[in-house]
């Protein structure tokens, strides 16, 4: 089947593909590698779906940063370095970033605090300090942000 694919039909794949979910431009890549797309065919369909509006970098990452602070509670490093995997200029994440509502960051953050803290069975302070920014580090909170809220 991937030899017999032509323009049009990885062209057609690729918009169901794209209407389906909001994808990148290397998820699409990736799915076109997938489908047998040749690497010429793969930047003509991006491009042809970007001028489309079938994909847009900052419609993505905007999307992505929502979803990443307000359902997985993700900080802004955690969230910058996932976009940066997906090849997202540094431009779009920044601004992408600026979206983030402050009030509901901040809430998240004390969430996470209260949450680990319960969890925790360890009696000694510092180590629970430590367990606790180690886990806000692994969520991608910035430390100085969070040891202030911690305190």
């Amino acid at each position: 089947m991937k030899n017999t694919l032509n323009y049009n039909d990885f062209l057609s794949k690729a918009k169901k593909y794209c209407a389906a979910a909001e994808h990148c431009k290397s998820e699409v890549w990736q799915k076109l590698t997938a489908w047998g797309a040749p690497d010429d065919i793969k930047t003509t369909l991006i491009n042809q779906l970007e001028k489309e509006n079938y994909i847009s970098e900052k419609r993505y990452a905007d999307l992505y940063v929502r979803s990443k602070v307000n359902q997985n509670k993700w900080g802004m490093l955690k969230i910058s370095s996932g976009l940066h995997a997906r090849r997202i200029p540094h431009e779009i994440i920044v601004e992408a970033l600026k979206q983030i509502d402050t009030e509901q960051y901040r809430k998240n953050l004390q969430l996470l605090i209260l949450s680990k803290s319960k969890e925790l069975k360890e009696t000694e302070p510092f180590i629970r300090k430590q367990k606790i920014l180690a886990f806000l580090s692994a969520r991608g909170y910035e430390i100085d942000l969070a040891e202030k809220f911690f305190n």
